[in-house]
């Protein structure tokens, strides 16, 4: 190959590469009105690393007017991204049925590549680097309460593993902001703080929660505390218990079960801003239990259709920040 074509091959690359970048501009992007009932990619000029962060938003296909609607706030699970959460979580099917909007962020990622979050004790990247995730979702938030008429008392946090870790991060900081918290697959991280153990600081203020686990899940366990990475992390069990004594529920939970005695609900707290709520599918791994995974069970199946977006908006729904 020639000097001349060599050199203008090594721009061509450079330019491309460049723009997959974006810019470095200090201007924010313009305003964006997305359609009620589509799910855009939004870029803000702001960065982790060389990379610009990004969200989806959902507007429900019911808006037909200015009046305040609540907003999800919906993490993804490591490794993956706000787009496949929207397709595994069915939460933009259940926005347009209820009336609520719902942003899917997208954590630290190589373009759009196994993206991951700093949940305090985990993960990768963004934990070694200390990403600011907690400042990232406020900045989310505000872009969307500029543009839209969001409901202030009704802002919920949901996440998935990984996004479940930095989602109790979040309702730990932002309490007195929120209304509700779900969860499915995660973990608070330890009770202790060390050189080796991460500890969730106390709540800002009570905050009801809705936790969901699968009891088989092999990656976080479900009722017994786990070492993952020399960390000593709570189950789903002791993180429930631990948030339902922050929230002053100092009673044992209620307990029954439901589906044929597959799903095992525990409830602690009958005041609706202190309400802590675990559900426990047995024989059931560390998945998003949503339409894309349970309609494929057999009819006979005691979780066949089961749908854990609609259970925890159903949970949700129910409170309002006071």
């Amino acid at each position: 190959m020639s000097f001349t074509k060599k050199t203008a091959l090594i721009a061509c690359l450079c330019f491309v590469f460049a723009i997959s970048m974006g810019t470095s501009s200090a201007a924010e992007p313009e305003p964006v009105r997305i359609s009620p009932g589509t799910s855009e990619k939004i870029v803000l000029d702001e960065r982790a690393g060389p990379f610009r962060r990004s969200f989806r938003l959902h507007v429900p296909a019911s808006l037909q007017d200015d009046a305040p609607r609540p907003l999800v706030v919906a993490l993804h699970g490591g490794l993956a991204t706000a787009s496949i959460f929207e397709r595994q979580s069915g939460l933009s099917e259940l926005a347009d049925r209820h009336g609520f909007f719902v942003v899917y962020p997208n954590g630290l990622g190589i373009f759009s590549l196994l993206r991951h979050w700093n949940g305090g004790y985990c993960c990768a990247k963004a934990l070694a680097t200390e990403l600011d995730d907690l400042g990232f979702l406020d900045r989310v938030v505000e872009w969307i309460q500029s543009r839209y008429a969001i409901d202030d008392q009704r802002l919920y946090v949901i996440g998935y593993s990984n996004g479940g870790m930095l989602a109790y991060w979040y309702a730990a900081e932002r309490a007195d902001k929120l209304a509700g918290l779900g969860i499915w697959a995660s973990s608070i991280g330890s009770l202790e703080t060390d050189d080796l153990n991460w500890h969730l600081p106390p709540p800002t203020a009570a905050l009801p929660v809705f936790i969901g686990h699968g009891v088989d899940d092999s990656r976080l366990p479900f009722d017994v505390p786990a070492s993952r990475g020399g960390q000593q992390l709570l189950g789903a069990v002791g993180s429930a218990q631990t948030w339902a004594e922050n929230n002053g529920c100092d009673e044992l939970p209620v307990i029954n079960r439901s589906r044929s005695g597959t799903i095992e609900h525990r409830a602690w707290c009958a005041s609706d801003r202190n309400r802590v709520i675990l559900l426990g599918l047995e024989g059931w791994g560390h998945d998003w239990p949503g339409p894309r995974t349970t309609s494929r069970l057999e009819d006979t199946h005691p979780l066949s259709g089961f749908d854990l977006a609609e259970q925890m908006w159903e949970f949700l729904a129910q409170a309002k920040r006071p």
